[in-house]
């Protein structure tokens, strides 16, 4: 079965990273440059983890780590990710275990990030190198000005809205137009 795409909104979130090498740091650097409250734990930890986190712990993991975590990113040896993974299972908390899908209950996306928009894919782990390559592909094709797209169609939405218009009219009206832009932003990028 696929997976359901979502993003989450971390600012202020007690995100639980357990493990303290390289990657880890990775995964700490984002969940800390999208607001989250980065708890880190591990025997051993790289001095980037020291920077993004806003608890350090250096022991193994214990079981009440995962208390209070709206999300687990387990990045250290398989045992040690099953056990974060059995744990946080009992107390309905995610777990995205890097090069570990076994003891995965969510999986994380490669993003490219373009003004207000974002756009995620994933092959729910299981093709790491294939994901990065596409978001590559991905860049080179959304353009520089995309934000003005996307606030295009913000007001659009907003003031149609307020109008009532139901969304099965605005739709096909809003996708002409944005159409029409992407045409003409083709157009200009030809020349």
């Amino acid at each position: 079965m696929s997976p359901y795409g979502l993003f989450l909104l971390l600012e202020g979130k007690r995100v639980l990273v357990v493990g303290g090498g390289p990657v880890a740091a990775a995964k700490a650097r984002e969940l800390h440059a999208h607001g989250a409250h980065v708890v880190v734990v591990a025997p051993d930890v790289v001095a980037d983890l020291e920077a993004v986190a806003a608890e350090l712990h250096r022991r193994p993991f214990v079981p009440q780590d995962v208390e209070g975590a709206y999300l687990v990113i387990a990045a250290a040896p398989p045992p040690v990710n099953r056990e974060v993974r059995h744990v946080a299972d009992q107390r309905a908390v995610f777990v995205v275990a890097v090069d570990d899908v076994a003891s995965c209950t969510a999986y994380g996306a490669a993003r490219l990030e373009r003004g207000g928009l974002t756009i995620a894919i994933s092959s729910s782990g299981t093709a790491p190198a294939l994901v990065a390559l596409l978001r590559r592909a991905l860049e080179a094709v959304i353009p520089d000005d995309v934000e003005r797209w996307r606030e295009v169609a913000e007001n659009a939405r907003s003031s149609w809205k307020a109008a009532g218009i139901p969304i099965e009219e605005r739709r096909p009206i809003l996708l002409r137009a944005l159409d029409a832009l992407y045409d003409k932003t083709e157009a200009s990028s030809s020349c």
